[in-house]
């Protein structure tokens, strides 16, 4: 339970860095949409502000664009393996609550079994004391016939 536990602790902290990536380089590309492009120089021509300036913010935003692109296909992929994880984790969970199911039921009945012959036992020790009184307070004989006579009854109601 203790390794699941680390295991669960360890994969959690691999998402919240995965979920961190890319926040420095959107802040930075932010930052550069906000202020705005430089401001040509005095003689700059259209083709130099092109090369110097827009160029190199249109590489940024490309790469910013592929490495998001490529993190959220690596997130669709993670995200479909632990969905199977998880299919597999609720049918080992199903698998056990069933046998849980069947432990109690089994259980119950052991339970009340152990009752039954808890009871009976008693009754028996019960039985066991009354009939101490007959053979003290009976003669051998007669206690041995009553004892016959109950056997023979016996037999009868068993055919």
């Amino acid at each position: 339970m203790d390794e699941e536990l680390k295991s669960t602790e360890e994969t959690l902290q691999e998402v919240r860095a995965i979920a961190t990536l890319g926040d420095k380089e959107i802040n930075s590309l932010s930052y550069l949409i906000d202020s705005g492009l430089e401001e040509p120089s005095g003689l700059m021509s259209a083709k130099a502000y092109r090369e110097k300036v827009v160029k190199p913010l249109l590489d940024k935003i490309w790469g910013l664009v592929c490495t998001i692109i490529a993190r959220a296909k690596s997130c669709f992929a993670e995200l479909r393996k632990v969905q199977r994880e998880l299919d597999t984790v609720k049918e080992e969970n199903e698998d056990l609550k069933w046998e849980c199911k069947e432990l109690k039921e089994k259980q119950e009945y052991h339970k009340e079994l152990y009752d039954q012959l808890d009871r009976e036992n008693d009754e028996l020790l019960e039985d066991r004391r009354l009939l101490g009184y007959f053979k003290e307070y009976l003669p051998r004989s007669s206690y041995d016939r009553i004892v016959e006579i109950a056997e023979r009854d016996e037999i009868y109601r068993i055919r």
